[in-house]
């Protein structure tokens, strides 16, 4: 044991050459034999549970070193072909250290600490691409899958499991949240359908207890100091994802995903950032201003709009344009501006969004908050975009307004009349539609487009005034019949 913890202090320190650590890296892999599972499970059985200690650091080892040797061609190609060959093995020690001593609360505590330490710097290959061709196989992975999201609720569950450390050390810098993210990205770049039903009995098949876990990640993290801004990256995606990928939208929503996204939002424009934090400060606006995005885009964006203005979203979109320029992937830096400009803009043509937004224009211009922004980025160009429809728009509010759209058209395509407007009479379903007769809304319902269209905007209707968007929907609500507790430092 002790000869093994300085082998490794050796390669993870760079004192040895890449052939030696290809021989420590097969030496550490052997202890790691699918074969010797019984007699390990009789240690634990016989209370001998520092047995455990050699494959423990062996999987530890090779999860913190690997990405250190897997860039040195002289051994990269046997490495990664190791890493597949041994696999099967490791995968079986993975399944016998969650299920026999991690989620056994008999056992001792720090065993159980150490051994979800180790699979979590294992897994943590997930996130290097030179990998793929073994990471490609986790998220169809029923078991791994399994496994990582118990991990990811368990840090939750019990402070004494957070991956969080104010100090990374060079055994520890893996996060849940980061394993978790990386599998769900894999099986998006490379179309992979992870199994969500299988996840959901994690979560014992409950949408909010599920939802819960994932706010209450993001929602700790903010409260961490010094916060990891990486981490909470990763927490905003994976709520995005699981939004569109695992039908939890509403769940999330009501679990407060919107009020806690919109608080990285605000913290991310009003605190100064250095270094790599920098760059992970532009990855969580993005994130967040694509999870608002798809928000307003999949429920009844009017309610949520308002809301969003309410809580400060414009001035906290202006001042978060100076992380814009550092992010990663050019494409997700336009996500900000399409919210502000387009999106926003868009929703403008319903008075009730149109009066608010008008004094918040006033309000943001007479304090300067947009003096910062830069002449030709995309938040400059669609913040003057959303200045000039809002100008446009709000002259129809003026009393004596002339429309030049003063008349309407039946909307059943085969009818042709044109009269003045308020004279048709608009469907009851959808509020969206009119009709000069019963007739053509019949024929436009039976033969006609409507009847899809019509049933779409109900549903969404309904969700939306399930939760009603009010203040207290969109923040953590404690009557919910399944919390999930949060724990602080």
């Amino acid at each position: 044991m002790v000869s093994l913890s300085r082998l490794a202090e050796f390669a993870i320190n760079g004192g040895c050459l890449p052939a030696q650590y290809e021989r420590l890296a097969v030496v550490l892999w052997g202890h790691l034999k699918s074969k010797d599972l019984p007699r390990y499970q009789q240690s634990i059985e016989e209370d001998r549970l520092e047995e455990m200690q050699i494959p423990v650091l062996c999987m530890n080892t090779l999860g913190v070193t690997l990405p250190l040797w897997l860039v040195c061609s002289e051994i990269s190609s046997r490495l990664l072909r190791y890493l597949l060959h041994q696999w099967q093995d490791v995968r079986q020690w993975i399944i016998f250290f969650h299920d026999k001593l991690i989620m056994q609360p008999d056992a001792e505590l720090d065993h159980r600490i150490l051994c979800k330490t180790s699979i979590l710097e294992y897994l943590g290959l997930l996130q290097h691409s030179w990998v793929m061709t073994w990471s490609r196989h986790i998220p169809e992975d029923k078991e791994i899958m399994r496994i990582i999201s118990s991990l990811w609720l368990l840090e939750i569950q019990h402070p004494l499991f957070s991956s969080w450390s104010p100090t990374y050390t060079a055994f520890h810098h893996q996060r849940d949240s980061a394993i978790f993210n990386s599998a769900i990205l894999i099986s998006h770049e490379l179309n992979i359908k992870i199994d969500w039903a299988n996840i959901m009995e994690v979560f014992d098949n409950d949408l909010d207890y599920f939802a819960g876990t994932a706010v209450a990640h993001l929602q700790y993290e903010l409260t961490q100091d010094p916060p990891d801004l990486e981490c909470i990256a990763w927490d905003v995606h994976i709520i995005s994802a699981l939004a569109l990928t695992a039908n939890l939208h509403l769940a999330l929503v009501k679990k407060g995903s919107l009020f806690t996204c919109l608080e990285v939002l605000n913290r991310i424009a009003y605190d100064s950032w250095e270094g790599e934090n920098k760059k992970y400060a532009a990855r969580c606006v993005v994130n967040v201003t694509a999870y608002l995005k798809e928000g307003v885009e999949d429920l009844d964006g009017v309610p949520l709009v308002i809301t969003l203005l309410n809580m400060n979203l414009i001035p906290t979109l202006l001042k978060c344009d100076q992380h814009i320029p550092l992010v990663d992937n050019d494409p997700t830096g336009n996500q900000p501006a399409q919210l502000l400009g387009r999106m926003l803009a868009s929703y403008t043509v319903y008075r009730s969004v149109l009066v608010r937004m008008i004094p918040l224009i006033e309000q943001v211009q007479e304090a300067g908050q947009d003096q910062h922004l830069q002449k030709g980025s995309t938040i400059y160009e669609d913040w003057q975009k959303l200045k000039d429809t809002v100008r446009e728009r709000a002259k129809m509010l003026k009393p004596g307004y002339r429309t030049p759209h003063a008349i309407q058209h039946c909307h059943n395509e085969r009818c042709t009349r044109v009269d003045p407007i308020g004279t048709f009479k608009r469907c009851g379903g959808c509020l969206h539609s009119f009709y000069c007769s019963r007739d053509c809304q019949r024929i436009d319902w039976q033969q006609g487009k409507h009847k899809a269209y019509c049933q779409r905007i109900q549903e969404r209707s309904v969700r939306t005034m399930t939760f009603a968007f009010s203040k207290a929907s969109l923040s953590p609500n404690s009557e919910n019949t399944r919390t999930v507790s949060l724990h602080t430092n």
